[in-house]
């Protein structure tokens, strides 16, 4: 009869479709990972199998400390998009199946397994079941016979990563790497220049404070707006800037400014005369646009007792 089913295609039809559905969700867990973490391939390198696909980078540049003439360094850092974007997938929890059935039985069929014994033993009936047909019933009230109520609830929860996605993200997390850059100019030309004042050579010795005076000039014009001073060490693991503790405002042409700071380790001299970097960042904010900052390096000369 047109619209029936044998029974255990309307038991298991709804069981294979949530099975089904469950390896799509997988799959499309796939073609996500694929579209982020890769870069495309050409359909020739596909076709050609030509080698490993490479990963998707995001790359910048970020200070990078000084290099071993105090010049100050910029790096170039790359970390795997895979290491950034978070990808999660969907996994069927639950899965309620509710649908009331008319069943029929119809004319039996034998079982495979008894007509295989009934080959083997003739004077032994092969055992017959029933063959069950059923429709899903109507809703109650509805006008259409081929209106049928099943109903399905599912309830879904976030699946744990697959242990080949861990590794993944594990073994591209040493990807992530610094990449030292060309060096920025020790004196950038616009906001400032500076110079020791006094002493000549200042004794850079363990343990002890040391002052001494650095002479800041402006470069830009007086008008082009208010000049903001920081000084810090360039080699901190040698020595700390204690004063000044905080941005200086350079108000005239020329600035005297006393530092003071803390030693902490020898110097090692590769040449006869030895310097300690100091790194001064001025910031200048225009009225109406965007802030300038430029960074310089002055080299204390130290002197011939600030050796190990």
């Amino acid at each position: 009869m047109a619209g029936e089913f044998d029974f255990h295609e309307l038991l298991a039809g709804p069981i294979l479709a949530a099975n089904a559905a469950q390896a799509d969700v997988a799959l499309g867990f796939v073609e996500q990972l694929q579209q982020i973490a890769f870069e495309p391939r050409s359909a020739k390198d596909a076709a050609a199998d030509a080698g490993p696909q490479k990963l998707r980078e995001l790359s910048f540049a970020a200070p990078g400390g000084l290099d071993a003439e105090g010049r100050p360094l910029q790096q170039e850092i790359s970390v795997p998009l895979l290491q950034l974007v978070p990808l999660s997938s969907l996994l069927i929890d639950t899965a309620t199946i509710e649908f009331d059935c008319d069943v029929a039985a119809a004319k039996p069929v034998a079982r495979p397994a008894a007509q295989k014994v009934a080959q083997i033993l003739p004077e032994r009936q092969a055992a017959l079941a029933p063959r069950l047909l059923g429709r899903i019933a109507p809703t109650s009230g509805s006008e259409s016979l081929g209106k049928g109520n099943l109903r399905v609830h599912m309830h879904l929860k976030r699946t744990d990563l697959p242990a080949g996605y861990l590794d993944m993200i594990a073994a591209t997390h040493s990807t992530a790497r610094q990449m030292p850059a060309a060096a920025e100019s020790v004196a950038q030309p616009g906001l400032i220049s500076a110079q020791i004042a006094r002493p000549a050579k200042i004794d850079f010795m363990p343990g002890r404070e040391v002052s001494f005076e650095v002479l800041v000039t402006r470069i830009s014009p007086d008008d082009a707006g208010l000049i903001e001073l920081t000084l810090e060490s360039g080699a901190p693991a040698r020595f700390a800037v204690i004063e000044p503790a905080v941005p200086v405002q350079l108000t005239a042409r020329e600035n005297r400014i006393r530092v003071v700071a803390y030693v902490r380790k020898e110097f090692e001299r590769s040449r006869e005369t030895a310097t300690a970097p100091i790194m001064l960042t001025a910031e200048q904010r225009p009225a109406n646009a965007s802030a300038i900052t430029t960074r310089t390096v002055l080299n204390v000369p130290l002197s011939s007792r600030s050796k190990s």
